[in-house]
This record gives structure tokens, C-alpha cells and sequence, in this order.
């Protein structure tokens, strides 16, 4: 199963995932395929805060994700134009937002790549700037998750999981 290591850090899902059909329609929107790591984690844990702090949208969530998405996208173009400054080669259009920190705006991006280079970057609003973290989604949430990695100002997180409906 694709998605066995998401169960040790959060136990079964959480959530039901959506259709085939609606991250086809995302995928088509975005003009790319998205990585299976991410698609297993917003279609079984999204809506959901990792680590106190850290939300993750899900595809049906409210907003829609791909709303969100663009949302969070036209954000960043507002703040920073087609080329922020940090490490993000392919700018702005090489991003696809999966999260963001709920205390200080910080957004968490992929950065898009072969189906198996995707990349976590992160818009750090107090620095101004967007870093590429040179780590996968699966190691950056399993990292996170348990502590070992944690981006410089953020807190240690707390709880895996928690809904975020509450």
C-alpha cells in the first residue's frame, strides 16, 4: 500500500479520500501530476493539523483545494512576483501549496519535479524569503512530526494529528 508510512506516524485515516476523478480534475487544473505521498496524505489526514500547527488542506475540504490552492498561489505572486527570493529555481509557477503554519502564515510548498524529486519548500514571511528544503514530503512530515527536523522558528510540535474542523 502506498501509503504505509503515513500509519505509524498518525494511525489509520482519518478522513475519507475523495474519488479518483477529483484529484484528476486537480492534476488537470494544475497542469501536472502531484506526488502519491502528498495525494495519500490530504485524501486520508487533510482538514487536519499536524503537530499543533501545521494544516493541511483536504481535496473537499472547505475551501475546495484547488481554490485554496490558487489562492495561496496568487498570494505569494502578489508578494514576491513570478520570482521569489530564496532558492526556487523554477519560481513561483514550480510550486504547488500543501499546508501552511496557522501562527505565522508560513506556507508550505511542493517544489515540482519528477514524480519521485518533488521537494518541500518553505515561505518563510518573516525572512521574505522561499527556501527549498531539499527533502521530500514523506521524510519533511516524518522529520516534523517526530521532531527531528523542524524549521528554524518554528515550535517543537506537539500532538501528530488533530482535526482541524474543531
Amino acid at each position: 500500500m502506498e501509503a504505509d508510512w503515513l500509519f505509524p506516524l498518525f494511525g489509520a485515516p482519518r478522513r475519507t479520500g475523495p474519488g479518483v476523478e477529483v484529484w484528476e480534475h486537480i492534476e488537470q487544473q494544475l497542469g501536472q501530476a502531484l506526488p502519491q505521498d502528498y495525494k495519500d496524505l490530504a485524501s486520508g489526514y487533510g482538514d487536519g493539523i499536524l503537530g499543533g500547527y501545521l494544516h493541511v488542506p483536504h481535496p473537499q475540504g472547505c475551501p475546495p483545494l484547488l481554490s485554496w490552492m490558487e489562492e495561496q498561489t496568487a498570494g505569494l505572486r502578489q508578494v514576491f512576483g513570478d520570482h521569489p527570493p530564496g532558492n526556487i529555481d523554477g519560481g513561483v509557477a514550480s510550486l504547488v501549496p500543501w499546508g501552511y503554519h496557522n501562527y505565522d502564515g508560513d506556507g508550505l510548498y511542493l517544489c515540482s519535479g519528477e514524480a519521485s524529486e518533488w521537494s518541500v519548500a518553505v515561505d518563510f514571511r518573516q525572512w521574505g524569503q522561499v527556501v527549498d528544503m531539499d527533502v521530500s514530503l514523506r521524510r519533511f512530515v516524518t522529520d516534523f512530526v517526530s521532531g527531528e527536523r523542524v524549521p528554524n522558528g518554528w515550535p517543537q510540535p506537539t500532538e501528530p494529528w488533530v482535526s482541524g474542523d474543531a
